[in-house]
C-alpha cells in the first residue's frame, strides 16, 4: 500500500527524507511534488533575478538621462536637417514649374509636362510626410501655387519631431521613467523643457580639493576671489572622506558658461596654479562642451521655429 504524500511543503519535505532514508521509492505524485517545488523554487529565483535587474535598469536610466537626451537631441536634429532641406527642394522646384506654367510663350507640352510634375510632386511628398489629413492639405495647397503652405508643412514637421523627442514610443518603460525622474528633479514637463532649461538657465559646478600647504595656497586665494568678483561664481566649501573642498558654481546659458570654464581654465594656468586643480577645470569644461554640442542644434532649430518662423504663419 502506497503511502499518502503530505500535501504541504513542509510534510512533502519530511516525507521525502524518510523515504530517502528507508530506500523508498518516491510514488509518481511525490516525484511530481519535488518537481513542483523545484520548479517554484527556480520561478522565485528567476523573478528575483528579474526584479532586481529592473531596478539597476531603472537606476541606470535616471543616471544616464542627460546623456540620452543629447543623444536624442543630435539625431533628431539631423533628421530635421534633412526633412527641413527635402520641404525647401520641393519649394524651389513648385515655384519653377509655376514660373512654366504662367509663361506665356511656354508651348501646350511643356505646360503639360510641368502639371504632370506637380502631380508626381504631390504624391511623393505625401508618401514622405505622411498621409494625414492636415499634412496632405498642405501638400495640397502647396501643389496648387499657395508655397507658403509649405512654411506650415515644415511647422507641422518640427511639431512631430518635438513630440518624438518628449514621448518617444520607442522608448522601453526604464528610459521613460529615467525621463520623467530627471524632468521632475529640474521642474520641468518634459523633455524639451528640460532641453530649454540645461541651455538657456542652468548651473555647472566643479570641485577643488585645496591643498593648503602648497607653495601657491596664496595663488589659489586669489584665484578664487577672481572667480568669485569676476566670473560671479558661487563657493561653498564641503566635506567629504574627511578632505574639504571647494564648489565652484557658475550660472547662466550654458554658452557663457563654457566660455567662461576656457577662461577659468586658461587663469589657472596663467597664475601657474597645480595641476590638480587645472585638471579639475578642463574636466568640467570637457563635459560642458559635450552638453552643448549634444543640444546646441536642435535648441537652435527650436528657436527658429517656435520664436521666429512661427509667429510669421
Amino acid at each position: 500500500m502506497q503511502k499518502q504524500v503530505p500535501a504541504s511543503f513542509e510534510g512533502y519535505n519530511a516525507y521525502a527524507k524518510t523515504a530517502i532514508a528507508n530506500n523508498e521509492k518516491l510514488t509518481i505524485s511525490a516525484k511530481a511534488g519535488k518537481f513542483a517545488i523545484s520548479a517554484l523554487a527556480t520561478a522565485g529565483n528567476m523573478l528575483a533575478m528579474w526584479a532586481i535587474s529592473e531596478v539597476i535598469s531603472v537606476i541606470s536610466a535616471c543616471v544616464t538621462a542627460s546623456s540620452r537626451l543629447q543623444e536624442s537631441a543630435k539625431e533628431l536634429s539631423t533628421q530635421f536637417s534633412s526633412t527641413q532641406s527635402d520641404i525647401d527642394g520641393y519649394k524651389t522646384k513648385i515655384a519653377d514649374l509655376y514660373t512654366v506654367i504662367n509663361d506665356g510663350s511656354s508651348s501646350y507640352e511643356e505646360t503639360y509636362n510641368a502639371r504632370q510634375q506637380l502631380l508626381s510632386i504631390q504624391n511623393e511628398m505625401i508618401e514622405k510626410f505622411g498621409s494625414e489629413a492636415e499634412a496632405v492639405q498642405l501638400v495640397t495647397d502647396a501643389v496648387n501655387g499657395q508655397t507658403d503652405a509649405l512654411d506650415s508643412l515644415t511647422q507641422l514637421q518640427w511639431n512631430e519631431t518635438v513630440d518624438k523627442f518628449n514621448y518617444d514610443p520607442d522608448r522601453k518603460w526604464t528610459e521613460k521613467f529615467g525621463d520623467a525622474w530627471a524632468n521632475f528633479w529640474s521642474g520641468s514637463s518634459d523633455n524639451y523643457e528640460r532641453m530649454q532649461k540645461e541651455m538657456e538657465n542652468t548651473d555647472v559646478s566643479f570641485d577643488i580639493v585645496p591643498k593648503i600647504y602648497d607653495k601657491n595656497y596664496k595663488q589659489y586665494d586669489k584665484f578664487a576671489e577672481i572667480l568669485r568678483k569676476d566670473f560671479g561664481a558661487e563657493i561653498t566649501s564641503n566635506v567629504a572622506n574627511g578632505r574639504v573642498y571647494n564648489t565652484f558654481t557658475l550660472s547662466g546659458n550654458l554658452t557663457d558658461i563654457y566660455t567662461q570654464m576656457q577662461n577659468i581654465r586658461d587663469l589657472a594656468k596663467d597664475m601657474g596654479l597645480d595641476d590638480s586643480y587645472i585638471n579639475a577645470i578642463s574636466e568640467q569644461t570637457a563635459k560642458t562642451k559635450s552638453t552643448l554640442d549634444g543640444y546646441q542644434e536642435f535648441f537652435n532649430q527650436g528657436i527658429l521655429q517656435d520664436k521666429i518662423i512661427n509667429k510669421n504663419i
